[in-house]
């Protein structure tokens, strides 16, 4: 008997199918909150689908005369998590895949910018930043990072 190796996507499958049956209750009902609170909630206590922030690691983008550059290593989600830039002088934010997960898909919603990377893979994003916060996450919304512009 082979065994099936493929658990992590039925597990998916199953939890989404299980999701989108609620979302149509929750639409039906009006408890649309109370369905996505209770869904998030419970992907929360999964360890594959739990929000991470890789560890609160942040670095300053290296300073040149033209431009801000950092690099985000896209592993067991974002290394650094929280880049720092100066507000109003153009980033190149490079993100290298170096694993295969969902995290190899960044949404940058500010943007209007979807990447997807394959291991090893680089893409360079340029952006002027206004002072605030970019936020950046993998399509699931479960990895996070940001470039903070003061």
């Amino acid at each position: 008997m082979k065994r099936n190796t493929n658990w992590k996507v039925m597990a998916g499958v199953a939890l989404g199918t299980s999701i989108l049956g609620g979302a149509a209750w929750a639409a039906q009902s009006g408890n649309a909150g109370t369905m996505m609170n209770g869904a998030m909630n419970m992907m929360s206590g999964m360890s594959c689908c739990a929000p991470k922030n890789s560890g609160g690691q942040s670095a300053q983008a290296t300073q040149s005369q033209d431009a801000q550059r950092a690099t985000v290593n896209i592993e067991d989600g974002y290394t650094p998590a929280t880049i720092n830039v100066k507000a109003g002088k153009p980033v190149q934010l490079t993100f290298v895949g170096k694993a295969e997960s969902c995290a190899n898909a960044v949404s940058i919603p500010a943007l209007g910018k979807t990447l997807t990377l394959k291991d090893g893979e680089k893409t360079t994003v340029t952006f002027t930043p206004q002072k605030g916060t970019t936020s950046f996450s993998c399509a699931m919304g479960m990895y996070r990072g940001q470039v903070v512009a003061k």
